[in-house]
């Protein structure tokens, strides 16, 4: 390969590395703000709904759970959440931080810290694999 590819694939990585990397940031940021303003809840995994749907020409299955919570001031509420929760089934309980004045507004730090990691360690890779390509060319 001659070097102005080589310049331009290690600038993508580079650069699509930071990106990945800064998105991530920005959402472990605004789950902490999240953590700090909502109220804290143990929600319970009610109901897990396997559905298969065809999508480009290809077989998937889509995972609904059905979250249960209680909050002192509105009593037990539900949510729905298409997310991956990993390692959660049926009857397990799950921390769910939920907005004082708008209690269906939810989030799930456990779903949430998982997309997240994911996001910064495929961009941190990116940027190593960038970092590599320049130091030997």
């Amino acid at each position: 390969m001659n070097t102005t590819c080589i310049k331009i694939i290690y600038i993508i990585l580079l650069v699509c590395g930071c990106l990945m990397m800064a998105g991530a940031t920005y959402g472990y940021l605004s789950l902490r703000k999240a953590i700090n303003t909502y109220q804290q809840t143990t929600g319970i995994i009610e109901h897990i709904e396997k559905k298969k749907v065809r999508r480009h020409r290809k077989n998937r299955y889509e995972y609904t759970k059905r979250i249960s919570y209680h909050t002192p001031q509105y009593g037990q509420l539900h949510t729905y959440t298409k997310r991956f929760i990993p390692f959660k089934f049926l009857n397990d309980s799950i921390t769910v931080y939920y907005n004082p004045l708008y209690p269906r507004e939810v989030k799930i730090p456990s779903a949430e810290s998982f997309i997240w990691t994911f996001l910064f360690l495929i961009g941190g890779g990116c940027f190593f694999i960038g970092i590599l390509i320049m130091k030997q060319h």
